[in-house]
């Protein structure tokens, strides 16, 4: 039965499409972008495919995403997670399972990180029909995390036949670029989200600004013939924050707070467990690796 229901939304998917179907999209704020459908004369959409493309908004840093949340419940079946999940294991694909993000490029589901990549999702039903949407109403929201803002040009996917469906003769993609105001660099996921919030979310310690600050650098900065990410300016950053509490900092001082943690009775922010990580990774040539997380 999975097979027939694939099979069919691969038609629907493939099939020419034949009164406008609006697709619209909107800074949802913190980084979310959201995008909502509406079908103007009774269309019926069987299937939707959208091409994203990503880029920043001069701060160096790409925003990318693999959070993504989808709100029309008539959207149930996400064929290139069937493919992926099925690549595997033929015949294992459920109604439901899986996500919309999808290869630009190819059948499958996307890798992340990613800058571009689509959205492909289409309507069945457990009895072997396929199913529909009409009307009008929220499609799906897309966590974005960076530094500062985040551009998104949309447009439809061709490869997969954009948005199809029956009596569907014009698809209008509004706002096909648009600026998503930066969201958080941190998502709450984050083991150090909840200190992060409580010392006021500073930029230094997110990965994507600063990949090695969990090691020790402060600064963001090499030092040196030899690239020592590690040295004496950031061990004078902590020597100016050492045991003091999080209130008494300025400037960049929270940046060598390099555990995340607060130690001992009074709070203090940068203290001997900061000391400890970076002297492990003091003067290392070309290290330690940016793999703060």
């Amino acid at each position: 039965m999975r097979k027939v229901l694939l099979s069919l939304l691969v038609l629907a998917l493939a099939a020419p499409s034949f009164a406008a179907v609006n697709i619209t999209a909107e800074d949802a704020t913190d980084g979310v972008l959201k995008l909502s459908y509406e079908c103007t004369a009774g269309e019926v959409i069987r299937g939707l495919a959208l091409q994203l493309d990503v880029t920043n908004d001069g701060d160096g840093v790409v925003a990318t995403s693999a959070d993504g949340t989808v709100l029309e419940v008539g959207f149930n079946t996400f064929i290139d997670s069937a493919y992926t999940i099925e690549s595997g294991a033929p015949g294992t694909y459920v109604i439901g399972a899986g996500h919309a993000f999808a290869n630009s490029a190819a059948a499958g589901e996307a890798s992340f990180p990613a800058t571009l990549y689509s959205i492909s999702m289409g309507a069945l039903d457990e009895s072997g029909n396929q199913g529909g949407v009409t009307g009008a109403g929220e499609l799906m929201t897309i966590k974005y995390t960076g530094t500062k803002d985040t551009l998104v040009a949309i447009s439809a996917d061709t490869i997969r036949g954009g948005i199809v469906g029956d009596g569907i003769t014009e698809v209008n993609i509004q706002a096909e670029q648009l600026i998503v105001l930066g969201g958080e660099c941190m998502l709450p996921s984050h083991p150090s989200y909840a200190q992060w919030v409580a010392v006021g979310k500073p930029d230094c310690w997110c990965a994507s600004v600063n990949p090695r600050q969990c090691k020790g650098d402060a600064d963001g900065l090499a030092q040196g013939k030899q690239n020592y990410w590690v040295s004496t300016n950031d061990l004078a950053i902590m020597l100016a924050a050492w045991n003091k509490p999080v209130e008494q900092l300025v400037d960049n001082q929270i940046c060598a707070d390099v555990d995340h943690l607060p130690q001992g009775k009074q709070n203090y922010r940068v203290s001997t467990n900061d000391l400890a990580i970076l002297l492990a990774n003091w003067n290392l040539a070309n290290g330690p690796a940016a793999d703060c997380q």
